[in-house]
This record gives C-alpha cells, structure tokens and sequence, in this order.
C-alpha cells in the first residue's frame, strides 16, 4: 500500500491495489511526507490515542484534507484506529470515474467505567470471594 499525498488539492490518494489502510501507517507516512519538505501545508490529521494499547488511535482529518481510494471497484478496509473529520463529514471522496467502493471501517472497541459516588467498583480479589463464598458449602 502506498500513500500520494497533494498539499496544494488536500487529498491522499491510494495508489492502485491498496484495498485496506491502518491508520497508525497512514499517519506515520503523512508525517514522513512532511518532514521531507512539505511542512508548509496545512496539516492533514490531528490525533488522540493511540500511544498505550488500551487507548485506540483517533485520527482526525483536519484543513480540508480527504482521502482518495484507489481508482477501481474495490471493498476498502480500515483497520488501526478511528477516523473521523474534525467538525464532521466523510473522510473520503471519490476518484474520478464510476466505480464502486464500499468502505469497511473496522473501529476498535473500548469500554470505559465511571462513578457517579466517588468511589470504585470491587476489585478482583473481592469478586472471587464473593463467588466462591456462594459456591462454597
């Protein structure tokens, strides 16, 4: 999979045969991209997460930048994170022609708990004694 990147247009384009992206490559590849010059554009992506295992990746487009899939009648399948366009909207537009592109993002599942009383939930050692206080004779 490669990465075409137009500062002047705001578009990243897939080149031909890129059926899936991650996220985290994506952005590394931008971030290459800039460093190798083209810091003079506006920036394309702005992030959350993504540094510890238990926090997904959160990619944002940013300034306008969209995402061009490859030219052909393809599934596109986004893996590595959560892409979204900062103020909302659809990351991708289309590539010039009529073809047929689904698009499969894959957004990672978190599960975060809060308390409402200040104070936490049991811990582990206090959930296995109570199971095994009910299992017990």
């Amino acid at each position: 999979m490669a990465y075409t990147f137009n500062g002047a247009a705001k578009r990243i384009t897939l080149t031909a045969g890129t059926t899936s992206i991650v996220l985290a490559e994506m952005y590394s590849r931008w971030k290459d991209w800039v460093l190798s010059g083209n810091g003079g554009f506006l920036p394309a992506f702005s992030t959350v997460g993504g540094d510890i295992p238990a926090i997904p990746l959160y990619l944002f487009l940013e300034n306008g930048w969209r995402i061009v899939p490859q030219a052909a009648d393809h599934t596109l399948a986004v893996t590595g994170g959560v892409l979204e366009v900062q103020g909302g909207g659809d990351p991708f537009v289309d590539p010039a022609g009529a073809y047929k592109i689904r698009i499969n993002r894959q957004a990672p599942g978190i599960a975060i708990g809060y308390s409402t009383t200040g104070s936490s939930g049991p811990t582990a050692a206090e959930i296995a004694d109570a199971v095994w206080a009910k299992t017990l004779p």
